[in-house]
């Protein structure tokens, strides 16, 4: 697994390593081990799967009382996921990232509690896979903050 970090920090892509034949192909979606050498110690809880209809816009989420994380990967299809940073006391308040997901490419990105997303579907039926951790803390802490790539 690859970490790649992003413009804002608490949202990162992840890569995992895919072994392919002309059968098909399987990688690893998560690991608990991986994660934590990663920087990402939480342990996830929750696994939710969504699919999306032509035209449909899925967000814009933020949980104020209980902050929840996400791990979000997308099965099929492709998805443009916008990730905006709500952190008051950030250096980059108000800033946004776009990134597209999709199921050719198996990437990830796992973002922080206090990142608003909001996505929607680019072409085909793209199915989403969202794992939640059990750790649900607002930005003061820093286990989920990527690098700011420059």
């Amino acid at each position: 697994m690859r970490k790649i970090a992003t413009s804002l920090p608490g949202l990162l892509l992840l890569e995992p390593r895919v072994f392919g034949d002309d059968r098909g192909f399987f990688l690893e979606s998560y690991n608990q081990r991986v994660f934590a050498e990663l920087g990402i110690p939480e342990t996830f809880v929750q696994d939710n799967h969504s699919y999306s209809e032509k035209n449909v816009v899925r967000g814009l989420h933020y949980q104020i009382r209980q902050p929840q994380g996400k791990l979000v990967r997308v099965v099929t299809g492709e998805v443009l996921d916008v990730a905006l940073d709500l952190r008051r006391n950030s250096s980059t308040f108000g800033k946004w990232e776009a990134i597209k997901l999709s199921g050719r490419t198996n990437t990830s990105y796992g973002f922080h509690a206090d990142l608003l997303t909001a996505s929607g579907r680019v072409r085909r039926r793209p199915t989403s896979s969202i794992r939640q951790p059990i750790s649900m803390r607002p930005s003061t802490n820093a286990r989920w903050r990527g690098t700011t790539r420059r």
